[in-house]
């Protein structure tokens, strides 16, 4: 994938603000398409909309050109065509995007103050594409078109309409057909011609009952894939558990990475991020710590540069502020990484202090050393090298580490079951089905395929929930059906015997989702679980008991949420990027409890629940405890909740 995904944003037309750019959409938004369109066959002339790519200029009939926006932020769609750059919100309708170069086979080039979004029509529907810059409208005669030759600087002969020849043949337009450049494929037609806009207009409606706005949402489990958001629908979802190293298999595809024994049953497992085409976690944070190491060694050589040419008040502290911020972005689950990046935070801090310091130091040496020049020798050159070791160390250490920051999703998939490794588990959470947008099709022949795109804080946040039953064609489904044959003696498309095998442990298994809390892992029954949000501000109630963090609104719901380090006497903390609410609903009330952080869902059988002992290790009282989950033959131990006593009355 050529670039991150960042989070959609609404695009617009008015961020189109050059003057010449506001008179050329002010002569888009015409009242009256058809009669303009009748004077000017009358006139034996066409109106285009001109723009430039890679220095060429091409142009597309005005009709087709609803109006010109700069770049939107972009949902990349994985293993899309090499050409479509991503999905955007505009003003509530999904907006897939085609980068002109790539579709022309041309070298992507970066963002600029030039760059547009041309919004097309396109059999009703809207389609985006980038290009370098658009010049204007120019009106030309029929007698300055010619038919196209066959080929023309690279340029598909499809994509071509006809050739214009003005200025006595010193210009030239080529131009384009509108449907040929986005043919993307019939789903992304019927996905942008099927798109719904969300209407809160008939409140009646929606609110006719409780049973039928469950049955209008859709619950569902997102995740991280690095600044990507996915989602699968949770009846999907087995189990999520803590990545463990796999046992590698040779001769299977570079996604797979290996095999694992869960519960009794040898899964495949899938790493995400290069299923669906992005570098592994392991690349990508190498390589930011790895930019970190060169500022600091490049920061280090101009400062001794300055420092001998008696300059240090020139010393410059941006790429140590620059280097601080990404640490304290960095929030690792390994204690090992966080050790490490301890040492290279506070590394920066003392390295910092003492470039400030020696920005003010004298610099005149007479026979000895300048103090600058040797307060740079005795101190900032050491504080610089031993930051650079410790980021060195950092990158030797992530490797092994980085598991511990990745979650394994069970998913039923092909009749059995996949594990997908992927970078974070997000929250679980219900999502309308009318913010649904269904049967994206983003999605070349051969990739992983969606399920939808839901649309949520107006458009502004998208999360591309995948099809699990999809994610593997057969080119890999057979031979992960080798993976699963040769160790467990069924391979994946023994679909019938898979089946019956999960019901029956479905009937022997309860499902739980695990948290932390003040070092300890608790549980609660997922049947009791609404969904997970991530911690937001609360609204303070007065006179309320002691363990009532606050309100908070979901959705416009007003929800009581309860602090569980409050409520069971734990020390308190501020809540940080892992806090979580977790929403039950009792008998149509809802509750939340805030959380350290969420682990995963586990699945438990009966054999492995224990009554909790008369005398509790653990600090909670006995009467929020309903039992003990045994896991890895009692290696691991989970105290299951009782919900009714937590929440009270």
């Amino acid at each position: 994938m050529p670039k991150k995904l960042n989070k959609p944003q609404e695009g617009s037309a008015e961020a189109v603000v050059a003057p010449e750019e506001a008179a050329l959409t002010a002569t888009l938004e015409r009242p009256e398409d058809t009669a303009v369109s009748e004077v000017l066959r009358e006139a034996d002339e066409n109106q285009l909309v001109t723009f430039c790519i890679e220095g060429q200029e091409f142009a597309f009939d005005i009709m087709s050109v609803q109006e010109i926006i700069r770049q939107p932020q972009m949902a990349r769609i994985p293993m899309a065509s090499n050409y479509v750059e991503g999905v955007a919100n505009l003003r509530g309708n999904i907006l897939p995007v085609i980068d002109s170069r790539a579709r022309f086979g041309l070298s992507r080039s970066e963002e600029t103050d030039q760059t547009r979004v041309l919004v097309l029509d396109i059999d009703g529907s809207q389609t985006g594409l980038r290009v370098d810059q658009v010049r204007q409208v120019t009106r030309v005669q029929s007698a300055e078109e010619e038919a196209p030759p066959e080929v023309v600087k690279g340029v598909n002969e499809d994509f071509l309409r006809s050739v214009i020849k003005l200025d006595g043949g010193k210009r030239i337009i080529l131009e384009l057909d509108p449907k040929a450049v986005c043919r993307i494929g019939e789903s992304i037609r019927k996905t942008a011609k099927g798109a719904k806009k969300v209407s809160h207009g008939d409140s009646a409606s929606s609110r006719s009952s409780s049973h039928e706005n469950a049955a209008a949402m859709e619950q569902i489990v997102t995740f991280q894939l690095g600044d990507e958001e996915f989602a699968f629908p949770m009846d999907k979802v087995r189990e999520i558990l803590r990545v463990e190293r796999p046992n590698a298999v040779p001769d299977t595809p570079e996604h797979v990475m290996g095999v694992l024994t869960i519960r009794d049953k040898i899964l495949p497992v899938i790493d995400l991020r290069v299923l669906l085409g992005q570098p592994p976690l392991t690349d990508g944070i190498v390589a930011e710590v790895e930019t970190v190491r060169e500022q600091c060694a490049q920061w280090l050589e101009s400062t001794r540069m300055l420092v001998a040419s008696q300059d240090v008040d020139r010393v410059d502290e941006a790429a140590l502020e620059k280097a601080q911020r990404w640490v304290y972005h960095m929030n690792p689950a390994s204690q090992t990484l966080i050790d490490t990046l301890a040492k290279i935070r506070n590394g920066l801090d003392n390295l910092t202090r003492d470039a400030r310091k020696l920005a003010g130091l004298s610099q005149e040496s007479g026979d000895e050393k300048s103090p600058a020049a040797a307060f740079f020798e005795s101190t900032v050159e050491g504080s610089c090298k031993r930051v650079i070791d410790s980021l060195k160390e950092y990158i030797l250490q992530v490797p092994e580490h980085v598991l511990e920051d990745q979650r394994l999703i069970v998913v039923d998939a092909l009749g059995a079951q996949l594990a997908l490794v992927v970078d974070k588990v997000r929250e679980v959470m219900n999502v309308a089905r009318d913010d649904i947008e269904v049967s994206a099709g983003l999605n070349s022949d051969d990739g992983a395929e969606l399920s939808g795109i839901a649309k949520l804080d107006g458009g502004k946040r998208l999360i591309l929930i995948l099809e699990s039953s999809k994610l593997l064609e057969e080119r890999v489904a057979a031979k992960l059906t080798a993976v699963g044959g040769d160790h467990s003696g069924k391979g994946l498309n023994e679909r019938e015997g898979n089946a019956e095998n999960a019901s029956n442990v479905r009937s022997d298994e309860q499902q739980y989702i695990t948290f932390r809390l003040a070092g300890e892992e608790y549980a609660i029954p997922i049947n009791q679980i609404q969904e997970i949000d991530r911690y937001s501000k609360m609204t303070r109630t007065p006179k309320a008991p002691a363990y009532m963090e606050g309100v908070a609104n979901l959705r416009g719901e007003v929800i009581p949420v309860i602090n569980a380090r409050t409520r069971f006497d734990l020390e308190t903390r501020a809540p940080d990027d892992r806090t979580r609410v977790i929403i039950m609903d009792r008998d149509g009330k809802k509750t939340g409890l805030m959380v350290d952080s969420v682990n995963e869902v586990l699945n438990l059988a009966a054999r492995d629940i224990a009554a909790p002992p008369a005398t509790m290790s653990h600090s909670v009282d006995r009467e929020f405890i309903s039992g003990i989950g045994k896991i890895n033959s009692g290696k691991r131990m989970v105290v299951l909740l009782d919900i009714e006593n937590v929440v009270g009355n």
